[in-house]
């Protein structure tokens, strides 16, 4: 049997024909114009005019006479195919060329991705429970990962230590030399801001002099260790969060795990030490360089002499300020790590989920800073210091 076109109209440029050399096989032959924007047929319909005989065991291909074509053909022959296949027949593909079965071949490598679809909740006390359920697994995974370092920090003290010495050389110098310049800029900028604002309100008082105390003791309690601890959380933190958040994509974590080395031990720590040990040092280069661009608008706005405004600085800085803002600043470094660190070993598997485990990284590091820095004044407070 051949039959030259099963197409509805004429006007189509493609034709599929039927050729049974047996009555238990036939060969499919198409020919003509394949393309998409062919308005080509469904396989279904195609299947409907296979011959009447119930016998048919096996079909094959017949693209001898095919003039051009695209994925419309390939669609359709897999399309048909499973048709073919769910009514016991079987497909053989000896009849196309080489490009069509590498292209069959790779559609069928990657399966079609099933989405499930979420619930959403419709009232507000859904939608509360739900988020406040998310809130609480953050919570206790969160304190599970703090949990695994605090196991990590012991093995050192029992120097046992889990990561590469060079590797912590590294991630100190990216943390602190690399750092530096954009921390001195934004704490020189953070001096002038601060003894502008001053500068304002004193002068009417005619207590400019006074600006140096507010410099000194805003930016080595404050300013210093906040402002240095927020830059380090977009730029560090978010970094780590990106290394690590790409090595899960890799499966790089999940070879260690194999070689049963510990991703807590081997990443996380020596990004901890380094964050931890550099921040506080980082926090007195900006305590100088606050004090700096203090220092200049006070001379050229003030009409401060140099020794006039170092004297009034000495006066006003004590130990306990600069010890307070480094131990703000540890703590701060701590965070930034841990937040950085957390949300990139809990990365998903693909690129956007990278790309939104840097967000988070970003948001809960700040978010964790302000919070412990409004306890740090609460406790500071209580303890009048």
């Amino acid at each position: 049997m051949d039959l030259d076109n099963l197409s509805a109209s004429t006007s189509n440029p493609w034709k599929v024909g039927f050729v049974g050399s047996t009555p238990d096989f036939i060969t499919i032959a198409v020919s003509g114009k394949w393309r998409t924007k062919d308005n080509l047929p469904t396989p279904e319909s195609i299947f409907k005019k296979f011959p009447s005989s119930s016998d048919i065991k096996k079909i094959t291909y017949d693209i001898k006479n095919l003039d051009v074509w695209d994925s419309g053909l390939l669609s359709f022959i897999i399309k048909l195919n499973k048709i073919c296949k769910a009514q016991s027949i079987e497909v053989c593909t000896n009849g196309l060329t080489k490009n069509m079965l590498s292209l069959l071949t790779l559609a069928k490598a990657v399966p079609k991705r099933k989405i499930e679809k979420k619930l959403q909740p419709n009232s507000l006390l859904q939608r509360l429970g739900h988020a406040s359920i998310e809130f609480y697994n953050s919570i206790e995974d969160m304190l599970g990962f703090i949990g695994l370092i605090a196991i990590s920090f012991s093995k050192i003290f029992r120097r046992k230590v889990g990561f590469l010495r060079e590797d912590l050389l590294y991630l100190i110098q990216d943390c602190s030399v690399n750092s530096l310049p954009i921390i001195l800029l934004i704490s020189f900028l953070i001096g002038l801001i601060l003894a502008f604002i001053g500068a304002v309100q004193l002068q009417s008082f005619g207590a400019g002099i006074y600006v140096a105390n507010l410099v000194a003791v805003g930016v080595t309690r404050e300013m210093s260790p906040l402002m240095i601890a927020i830059i380090m959380t977009g730029r560090t933190g978010a970094s780590y969060a990106a290394q690590l958040g790409s090595m899960q994509v890799n499966e790089e974590i999940d070879a260690l795990k194999t070689t049963v080395i510990s991703p807590i031990d081997f990443l996380v720590m020596p990004r901890i030490l380094a964050l931890t040990m550099m921040v506080p040092l980082l926090c007195l280069f900006g305590d100088v360089f606050g004090m700096l661009g203090g220092m200049i608008v006070s001379i050229k706005v003030l009409h401060i002499s140099f020794n006039q405004y170092l004297v009034q600085t000495m006066s006003a800085i004590t130990t306990v300020d600069i010890i307070v803002g480094l131990v703000k600043s540890i703590f701060f470094g701590l965070l930034v790590a841990i937040a950085g660190c957390y949300q990139g070993l809990n990365c998903g598997r693909n690129s956007d989920a990278v790309g939104r485990a840097t967000t988070k990284a970003v948001v809960s590091g700040i978010l964790a800073i302000i919070i412990a820095d409004a306890f740090f004044e609460i406790i500071l407070n209580t303890l009048k210091i």
